[in-house]
């Protein structure tokens, strides 16, 4: 069954809005309950077993209020939802976002512009971590051709000998100089 919605007087006008008050007026029919009307009365409320619970999907969870991510400590999983406070700016709540995610905990009130930022840092640190991977390879093969450069001019000198260079030494060439 529907939760049952209580209109104040007038509720069409849009100065007043929908908000329950209680109607004041001496003649006033909401007050009076007459031709259907109905008042808020206590009998009316939730009962205790779902009050200040939200459906997902087919259970009820109970709600918890997050303003820091130490909070997210006192979550489980299973049993609760957060929700996180509306007085928190961009920053942590993308902190909080992060830890929640990996715990593995349901948030109920993601912003929408949080989340487009979030995938931004993803995609961002995604790429990153392809081009370190990539710099890791080509200096893995540069380093390979360098061993394998090495050993074939090690095997060409052992097959033709050493060479000795027409150079000469810089105390011979100071010699010559004297």
């Amino acid at each position: 069954m529907a939760r049952k919605r209580f209109l104040r007087q007038q509720f069409w006008l849009k100065r007043l809005g929908e908000k329950w008050r209680r109607p004041r007026g001496t003649q006033s029919k909401l007050r009076k309950e007459v031709a259907g009307r109905r008042r808020v009365k206590v009998g009316y409320g939730t009962p205790k077993v779902i009050r200040g619970k939200v459906l997902v999907g087919n259970e009820r969870k109970s709600v918890v209020y997050v303003t820091c991510i130490a909070d997210l400590a006192k979550v489980d999983k299973n049993k609760d939802v957060v929700i996180i406070s509306s007085r928190i700016g961009k920053k942590k709540y993308i902190e909080i976002l992060k830890r929640a995610q990996e715990l593995g905990i349901k948030i109920y009130n993601v912003r929408k512009s949080v989340l487009k930022e979030l995938r931004e840092l993803e995609k961002k640190k995604k790429v990153e971590k392809e081009e370190a991977k990539a710099e890791k390879e080509s200096e893995k093969e540069a380093k390979e051709k360098g061993k394998v450069e090495a050993k074939y001019e090690d095997k060409k000198g052992e097959k033709s000998g050493k060479k000795k260079s027409n150079k000469k030494s810089e105390d011979e060439k100071k010699g010559e100089r004297k």
